[in-house]
């Protein structure tokens, strides 16, 4: 079983192609798994393992697959193992050990941690903005090759950490990932100019958070369920949509599947 959690493309790109190699069912974690998690139960096949797939945020884990995996009602064999493939734009900082840590938590066996690096998704920080389309390119075809050693790995069991922690790590994930958390996981940044109304931010959004006026002028609103993961500015076919001053003058993320095939 893969659960998937993506606000902008990378994370369901691999993990489609992980849930073909392995055989495993894979469940988008949107909606109702994000905002009603306590009323919801997963059966996990026998002799199947659990996957988990995110995206780094901030060098962590995002607070919304944080808060799901300390909600979701899980039945599985007492033997399974749970893994972890990761998607970030250079290095994850001590992701793994605090994806270990919840699944320690929950009682719940971890085995592999590994990390593949996709394209920049995330500008709201200071001197971040997404990779130019040559880079963006190179990353997704080199991520593409990674898959099959990826997919390896998690048949073997083996309890391995196979990730690219980057430098400063404690600082980054035990400093900047809880201000993250505490301060930058707003959506009331969030506003929209030029606005013609097509929806895709609303049909976008994991959390099910904005919604949107059915007549001109329109306007999106963002809701308290916020996930940061700015698929709704990325996805902005107008560039409509900004996020205070910080995206001003950066650029948007287009998952593009044909230079992943």
């Amino acid at each position: 079983m893969i659960f998937c959690f993506s606000g902008n493309g990378n994370t369901r790109c691999i993990a489609g192609h992980l849930s073909q190699m392995l055989g495993h069912e894979l469940i988008e974690l949107r909606g109702k798994w994000l905002t009603d998690t306590g009323s919801c139960r997963i059966d996990i096949p026998h002799g199947e393992d659990v996957i988990w797939m995110f995206p780094v945020y901030s060098w962590g884990v995002p607070p919304a697959v944080r808060d799901f995996i300390r909600d979701i009602k899980l039945q599985a064999d007492a033997d399974t193992c749970h893994h972890m493939v990761v998607t970030m734009g250079d290095d994850s900082g001590l992701t793994d050990k605090m994806w270990r840590k919840l699944m320690a938590g929950r009682g719940w066996t971890s085995a592999s941690a590994q990390g593949v690096i996709m394209p920049n998704t995330y500008t709201l920080m200071k001197g971040f903005d997404v990779d130019n389309p040559d880079v963006a390119r190179h990353k997704l075809h080199q991520a593409m090759n990674a898959l099959p050693s990826v997919a390896d790995t998690i048949r073997s069991r083996k309890c391995v950490t196979s990730i690219h922690r980057g430098s400063f790590a404690w600082i980054k994930s035990r400093i900047i990932y809880p201000w993250f958390v505490k301060y930058a996981v707003t959506p009331h940044k969030f506003h929209a100019h030029d606005c013609i109304g097509c929806g895709r931010c609303v049909q976008v959004c994991p959390m099910d958070n904005i919604t949107l006026n059915d007549s001109a002028p329109y306007s999106p609103t963002w809701g308290d369920r916020c996930a940061i993961c700015l698929g709704c500015y990325n996805v902005c076919s107008r560039h409509a949509i900004e996020y205070s001053s910080a995206t001003a003058d950066k650029g948007q993320y287009h998952y593009i599947p044909d230079l992943a095939d």
